[in-house]
Order: structure tokens, then sequence, then C-alpha cells
């Protein structure tokens, strides 16, 4: 048997967690709902790379996943440097998850060689912004850099696939 303070404690302690869970159970439901919608959207990726001339290539997880997209933004002759510069057609295409994870690890390994980066934009520098959820992370790569090179031919090449 329960003294009646035992009891008292028992009791109250129970309807107050009982209201609590009822009060706040869906606030904490809601919040659940908002931390897992924002981890899900932190895991996207994509992927913006100005080149030297100025054309922009966006790599992204497209609307219908896991398909992933590729658009290339050429820069027009009236914002080129020369005035007469075209980078030709706009095209968007679906890629390949073998090919986003082929242009993934090379922005990772430009990313991480720190001699390859250059404080600010220079002619024909190259500059990469990764957008992961709402965080952005930007670096500009050396204009003689190896892993520009690699990167805009990889880029080229997928633009140029079929």
């Amino acid at each position: 048997m329960y003294t009646s303070q035992a009891f008292t404690k028992r009791f109250f302690s129970k309807k107050i967690i009982n209201s609590v869970m009822i009060k706040y159970g869906f606030v904490f439901a809601f919040i659940c709902f908002v931390f897992l919608t924002c981890e899900s959207m932190k895991s996207l990726t994509s992927y913006r790379y100005v080149d030297g001339s100025g054309n922009t290539y966006n790599v992204f997880v497209g609307k219908d996943e896991p398909m992933y997209e590729l658009e290339y933004v050429p820069i027009k002759p009236e914002h080129s440097s020369s005035g007469i510069y075209s980078g030709g057609d706009y095209l968007k295409k679906n890629i390949t998850s073998a090919q986003f994870d082929m242009l993934s690890e090379k922005i990772k390994k430009a990313e991480n060689n720190k001699k390859a980066h250059i404080a600010d934009r220079v002619m024909m520098s190259g500059m990469v912004v990764i957008q992961k959820g709402n965080l952005e992370r930007k670096f500009i790569l050396n204009p003689s850099s190896s892993e520009k090179t690699e990167l805009e031919n990889l880029l080229k090449k997928i633009v140029n696939s079929e």
C-alpha cells in the first residue's frame, strides 16, 4: 500500500507527465519533423562552376530524385571580356549518378588542394560554389592548376556526351 504522501507524489507525477505530454507532444512532433526535414535538405548537394571564360555549369539533384541535372549557361558576347566570345548554346540535361559522383570527386580533390586556390578571381581562373542545404562554400582555382583543367575537361565531356 501507498502512504498518502507516496500516493500524492505518484498521482501528481503521472498527472503532470501526462499533461506535459499532451500539451507539448504536438510541439515536440513538429520540432522533430522540422529537424528531419532540415537534415534531409542538408544532404542535397549542388555545385556551380564558373570557368575562365565566364560560362557557368550548374549541377544539382533533379526534380525526380535520384536524377541529376547539369545546366550549362554560356556567356554571351556582350558579357564577355572580348566582346565577341560566345560560350555557345544553353543546355540542360540529365546526367547519371556515376557522372555526378565523378564531378563530386573532382570538386572534392580541388577543394582539398589548398595550393591550387587563389584569393581573388582573375582572368581564366575557375570559381567553384558548393551548396549543401543552406550552407555555401566557395573557392577559386588558379588558372594554371591541374584541378581546374581536370574539372573543366570533365564538365565539357559530360556536356558533349549523349
